[in-house]
C-alpha cells in the first residue's frame, strides 16, 4: 500500500512526534491503522486477547480469534504495508501508572479506573500536549480533548472518583460488545484525528471558530453529538 495520493494533504506533510494509543477495542483498533497510514510513529497498548465478539464492533477478522489485540494488529498492517508497522512500537501488556508515555495520547480503552491511570500518567509529564479521549456507546459518543490549561476542569467533571456523576457512569457500564458500533466508532475515530492533526498542524488553543480541512467550521471546544 502506498500513502503517495495523500502526499500533499496537511495531514501527511504535518511532522508528527511518537504518540501514545492505548486501547485496542472498538475505537483504538481503527484510530491506530489510520494514524499509522499517516506517517504518525506510535506506542500502542493492549493486553486483551481477540474473542469473536470482538470481530464485528472492533473490526477483526474470524482468523485473529485467540490472538492478542497488538499481535493482531501488527500481522494486519504488515499485510498492507512493511513500512507503516515499522513504524509502530507495540506493547502486549496493559497499561499501568509507570508505563512509559508521551506527549500526546489517545486513550481509547473503556473503563472509568483505566482512563484514570492513563489521565494521571500523562498529566505527570512537564512536557505534556494533549490528552484525547474518547468514549462510546451504541448510538452515541463523547470526545475531549484535554490541554494542560483545561485538565483540572477534565478531571474534577469526568474522573474524580469522589465526583457522584463519575461514580454513576462507573456503575452503569456494561459489556463492550453492547456500548458500541462500527459506524458510531468511525464518526468519532475521524473527529479525533482531525483533532489531532489540527493541534499539530496549527497548535490552536483558543475558542475562534476557523474552517478546518474536511468537516467545516467548529471551535476547538465544541463538538457534534
Amino acid at each position: 500500500m502506498s500513502n503517495l495520493r495523500f502526499s500533499e494533504s496537511a495531514a501527511f506533510l504535518a511532522e508528527k512526534d511518537l504518540v501514545t494509543v492505548v486501547g485496542l477495542g472498538g475505537i483504538g483498533k481503527t484510530l491506530a491503522e489510520k494514524l499509522s497510514e499517516l506517517g504518525t510513529p506510535l506506542n500502542v497498548w493492549d493486553g486483551d486477547v481477540v474473542e469473536e465478539h470482538n470481530c464485528i464492533p472492533q473490526n477483526y477478522g474470524l482468523n485473529c480469534i485467540g490472538e492478542y489485540k497488538t499481535k493482531a494488529l501488527l500481522k494486519e498492517l504488515t499485510r498492507k504495508s512493511q513500512e507503516t508497522s515499522d513504524n509502530i512500537n507495540f506493547y502486549t501488556k496493559y497499561f499501568t501508572p509507570d508505563s512509559f508515555i508521551t506527549p500526546i495520547v489517545f486513550s481509547c480503552v473503556d473503563s472509568i479506573e483505566a482512563r484514570r491511570i492513563i489521565f494521571e500518567r500523562w498529566r505527570s509529564q512537564e512536557d505534556r500536549q494533549a490528552f484525547i479521549d474518547g468514549r462510546l456507546l451504541t448510538d452515541f459518543f463523547q470526545l475531549f480533548f484535554i490541554t494542560p490549561e483545561t485538565e483540572q476542569d477534565y478531571y474534577n467533571k469526568y474522573l474524580d472518583p469522589n465526583n457522584e456523576a463519575v461514580q454513576k457512569v462507573e456503575a452503569e457500564i456494561g459489556s463492550c460488545t453492547n456500548r458500541q458500533n462500527s459506524y458510531t466508532a468511525g464518526i468519532l475515530q475521524g473527529l479525533m484525528i482531525q483533532k489531532y492533526i489540527n493541534f499539530i498542524t496549527h497548535d490552536i488553543r483558543t475558542t475562534e471558530d476557523r474552517n478546518i480541512e474536511y468537516i467545516g467550521a467548529i471551535d476547538q471546544f465544541t463538538l457534534p453529538h
